[in-house]
């Protein structure tokens, strides 16, 4: 809960007084009557003070059973919550079955509410009501609820307990009106639509009817000429620095177009907390209660393929999804769209230009044991396959690694092993035994640069610029190939001149071929306070996909129709990078091949 209970004033919770408390044996008697007129009178530390001097001598007494309601009470009204907290527990364990019970629900609800446990708190008042509390007491119980749901509860917090089926019906009638009202002021126009049709049929002459039925009146004039569109993104929790970033690129994506658009668009953020089972329930949220057909991310990877598994059959719905990098998530489903490139396309791209374009035919591996480096050495053996080409020799080292010297030994003598076999095929197999064969291996081995086509290493730059001055130290003469993790001003520094001429797919843009940027990070600035990155450019690009989908559909949010304006993008020129949508899977298929060339990032293809 973000609000705190205020103790006075608009948010002080009803204690309503308390009963005639009945006598037990002579001795408790004298205290009990005592203890009455003290309350009557409105001294209730007075009376707080003579019960507990009892209790405390007469611990075991069977009194206590009526003496403890009375002291409680007491101890509510000054304020002395947990005390009176730890009295309930020991008592409904002592005697479940009192008569005080109700009564006693409802002073722990109040000591809950002021704990700061205010979903506990409503459901001790829920239980109160349902033990039979008298009817004052009730009314007083319903209109405390009132006042934690109006004052206290957000509207996602209200939607989980309205998701409760155990509460006293009062007290869900309640809970469902607010998650209304709230759903209604936050902008959650299909949310607040959907639950005041449900209450309508579920509460059809509750006090709450007129007000219901004007939210609806309202709702009907205000969602004309609106579309929602859903947001999934982790606002809290460890991932949350990376979701907010994404989120403030789709709220300028919105705000920029409702300043000059008829066609207005509402945004419905859901917080998937960066978990995969929260990720569904949110999902299922906006689609389900939001009634949103339109969804931008998840934001990381693994969420985003619980929501595109959850939806992939259904054909109300489309997902955009501007971060996610694992392969195939797109491909789960007709309406499920990746805009972020993936490592296996960095991967099948690099290989394929180094093939065709550089006419490379021999390649060397020396990649990370990351899900990273794993992936994009994958794809570029694979296509390297495809292309006729061949993978000569493949090392694996620990990310922050500086020492690779095992690696390079391990390549020098696995393209050493090549360069016999090509001698074998020109010589004839008795050439190595020669004085004159063994002489050249061994000088081979131990002194020569020994040549390879292609070297890729799919690291991040930290690593590139400990291995590249390191393929120079080795006598490796090569073709340094790369992807996304070398476009980084530190591979330039760092790197020196030995990544010089070095190769790479890339998913990002260089300043000089990104003529929208500053417009972009200007009004970025201007609204946040801060400069984007490409995470916020990314969530920014994805949105504005989807809503020039949208307008070219009309503005019908239609997923199916949308779903083929996206397929025929080609060549976007986002603020993040270049997107073109293959039209069978979904993903984003624009890798871009630069070279460091004179301390630069130069686009050649």
């Amino acid at each position: 809960m973000k609000a705190r209970m205020v103790r006075t004033g608009v948010m002080a919770l009803a204690v309503v007084a308390a009963g005639v408390w009945a006598q037990s044996q002579k001795s408790a008697g004298d205290v009990l009557s005592k203890a009455k007129q003290l309350h009557g009178r409105g001294e209730f530390d007075s009376t707080a003070t003579l019960l507990r001097r009892w209790v405390k001598d007469n611990g075991k007494d069977p009194a206590n059973e009526h003496v403890v309601p009375l002291l409680m009470d007491a101890l509510v009204r000054t304020g002395q919550y947990d005390y009176a907290d730890r009295l309930f527990t020991i008592y409904r364990r002592k005697y479940p079955e009192a008569a005080y019970m109700p009564r006693l629900w409802y002073l722990e609800g109040i000591c809950l509410a002021y704990s700061e446990e205010q979903g506990a708190a409503v459901e001790a008042f829920s239980t109160a009501l349902k033990e039979g509390l008298t009817e004052e007491p009730a009314r007083r119980a319903v209109e405390n609820v009132e006042l934690l749901c109006r004052h206290v509860f957000t509207v996602d917090e209200l939607s989980r307990l309205a998701a409760r089926t155990a509460f006293h019906p009062a007290v869900q009638e309640v809970i469902a009106f607010f998650e209304i009202s709230k759903a209604y002021s936050s902008g959650q126009l299909g949310k607040a639509a959907n639950g005041a049709d449900s209450f309508l049929k579920r509460y059809g002459r509750s006090r709450y009817e007129q007000r219901v039925r004007e939210f609806l009146g309202k709702l009907k004039k205000t969602r004309r000429g609106r579309v929602q569109i859903g947001l999934l993104a982790p606002l809290s929790g460890y991932d949350a620095p990376l979701g907010k970033k994404v989120v403030r690129g789709v709220q300028l994506a919105v705000a920029i177009h409702n300043r000059s658009h008829s066609l207005q668009l509402d945004l419905v953020i859901s917080d998937t907390k960066g978990d995969m089972v929260e990720t569904v329930r949110k999902t299922r949220e906006l689609v389900e209660e939001h009634k949103v057909s339109l969804l931008v991310g998840p934001v990381l990877s693994s969420n985003a393929v619980a929501a595109a598994a959850m939806i992939a059959e259904r054909p109300d719905v489309l997902m955009l999804s501007p971060t996610a990098t694992d392969e195939g998530i797109a491909g789960l489903g007709g309406r499920i769209f990746q805009m972020n490139v993936t490592l296996g396309a960095l991967g099948t791209r690099i290989a394929r230009f180094a093939v065709e374009n550089l006419n490379i035919r021999e390649f060397a591996i020396l990649s990370p044991l990351s899900s990273y480096g794993m992936t994009l050495s994958k794809e570029f053996r694979e296509e390297v396959r495809k292309q006729g080409g061949k993978i000569v020799a493949e090392e694996f080292f620990d990310e922050g690694a500086n020492d690779f010297r095992q690696q390079f030994e391990n390549l020098r003598k696995r393209l050493a092993e090549e360069k016999q076999q090509e001698l074998v095929t020109r010589h004839g197999l008795g050439y190595l035994n020669t004085a004159r064969g063994r002489t050249f291996m061994n000088r081979y081995l131990a002194d020569s640069t020994i040549e390879v086509g292609g070297l890729f290493v799919p690291a991040e730059a930290e690593d590139v610029v400990m291995i590249a001055p390191q393929v120079y130290f080795h006598k490796i003469r090569t073709q340094m190939l790369g992807s996304t993790g070398w476009h980084n001003n530190k591979t330039i520094l760092d790197g020196k001149r030995y990544v010089n001429n070095a190769v790479i797919s890339t998913n990002l843009k260089t300043a000089g071929d990104n003529e929208r940027r500053p417009a972009f990070a200007a009004e970025f600035e201007k609204k946040f306070k801060e400069q984007p990155d490409r995470v916020a450019a990314l969530g920014y690009d994805a949105t504005e996909l989807l809503l020039k989908a949208l307008l070219e559909n009309g503005g019908n949010p239609d997923p199916k129709t949308v779903a083929e304006q996206l397929r025929s993008v080609k060549n976007y020129n986002g603020v993040a990078g270049r997107v073109t949508f293959d039209p069978t899977s979904g993903a984003n298929t624009e890798a871009t091949i630069m070279k460091i060339s004179d301390k630069t990032f130069v686009r050649i293809h």
